[in-house]
């Protein structure tokens, strides 16, 4: 089981997950490998009103942990839910996740501005495997 960091603000690189499979068989050769994520990367982007300074974005109740099959690649979410705090990318937001359906059940996101202010996000309608999909 591969589990995402819940506090991402210092970045996303601990949390990705890479995957290559070797297709070629044993050989005393190079083997080229293409590798790929197997995780979703989730962006949030806000243009604050006036006077507004956002600074920092949390995922509510995501799943952040996958069981990964080593030999196809395949990811699929397991255990509870918890928060995932957002990195910063230069105003824009982002978090790695793995792949998960999401209700409409309440808060989605949590926007904090720099004045200590916090304003909820609600996933407007129900979005099978959440891959960067905001309301």
């Amino acid at each position: 089981d591969f589990s995402i960091q819940g506090d991402q603000r210092e970045g996303i690189t601990l949390s990705d997950f890479m995957y290559a499979a070797n297709r070629s068989g044993t050989t005393d050769k190079v083997i080229t490998l293409a590798f790929s994520h197997r995780l979703s990367r989730l962006q949030v982007t806000y243009t604050p009103e006036a006077g507004e300074a956002l600074s920092g974005v949390t995922i509510q109740r995501a799943k952040a942990t996958a069981n990964i099959n080593l030999g196809t690649g395949t990811a699929n979410t397991l255990g509870a839910t918890s928060d995932i705090r957002m990195y910063n990318d230069g105003g824009t937001f982002t978090a790695v996740i793995p792949a998960q359906d999401r209700d409409a059940d309440g808060t989605f996101l949590t926007l904090l501005f720099a004045d200590g202010t916090k304003r909820t996000t609600p996933l407007r309608q129900r979005k099978n495997s959440l891959r960067g999909i905001l309301p």
